[in-house]
């Protein structure tokens, strides 16, 4: 017996090893991770701003055209320290100076230094074009080191506003990027008409499989073509189930 079971263990094994050897020759007839087709999962879309799956029975999905919010105005303290471009993302934190060049009166450079601002002398510089002996005005380089509740007023606004922006203005910019995505599929779908068509496809799907003591799988998943409809007047896009 010792032995019948020690040949079955070996065949078992035998057995294991040809079909972890024949799954290396199959190959994935479609992946569609790998395809350069357009795809949405749910979990990625559902909930966000202007998205809704299923608003009534004859409509899979509606998506409204949102416009992007510009980030909180700065202080104008804070003006030519802070470069804002004009496509501020809520995933990139503007990004402050760390020195700047100024032409400054002799009056505001004696401040400066007594306030222990302009500590270094060599940041005050005779400007170049100065054709006087003593100038009226001087350049200077203010570091921003050297400007503790300057750097401190700075980071109230981006850990406050800026950051409170950002929070909302992320999933918004989702939305948006979905909505652009989803408008290039209907532009594709008008462009090629009726010769060369291509359908956008809702698809649901729910699997069940059995456990102890119960057995088979219960499976139940479907799919639905859909056209695309542009709504003008509302700025958005629903797709409408297509019964046949």
């Amino acid at each position: 017996m010792q032995e019948l079971g020690t040949t079955k263990n070996r065949l078992r094994n035998l057995l294991r090893y040809t079909d972890e050897l024949l799954s290396f020759n199959e190959k994935i007839t479609f992946d569609l991770a790998r395809e350069p087709y357009p795809h949405f999962h749910e979990f990625e879309v559902a909930g966000l701003e202007g998205v809704a799956t299923g608003p009534d029975d004859d409509t899979w999905l509606r998506v409204h055209r949102l416009r992007e919010t510009p980030p909180p105005e700065i202080h104008p303290d804070f003006k030519n320290w802070v470069e804002i471009g004009p496509h501020p993302s809520p995933d990139l934190p503007p990004q402050i100076k760390p020195q700047r060049c100024l032409s400054l009166a002799i009056e505001d450079i004696s401040d400066l230094v007594e306030a222990g601002l302009l500590p270094d002398p060599g940041d005050i510089i005779r400007p170049l074009d100065a054709s006087e002996r003593l100038p009226e005005r001087m350049d200077v380089i203010l570091h921003l080191n050297n400007l503790p509740e300057f750097q401190a007023l700075w980071r109230d606004y981006v850990d406050g506003p800026w950051t409170n922006w950002a929070e909302i203005e992320r999933p918004r910019r989702r939305s948006i990027d979905f909505y652009n995505k989803v408008y290039q599929i209907y532009q594709r779908m008008i462009a090629l008409g009726d010769d060369t068509p291509i359908e956008l496809v809702c698809g649901v799907g729910v699997a069940r499989w059995a456990v102890r003591r119960h057995s088979g799988i219960s499976v139940r998943s479907w799919s639905a073509r859909s056209r695309t409809q542009r709504l003008a007047s509302r700025h958005s896009i629903k797709g409408v189930s297509r019964r046949s």
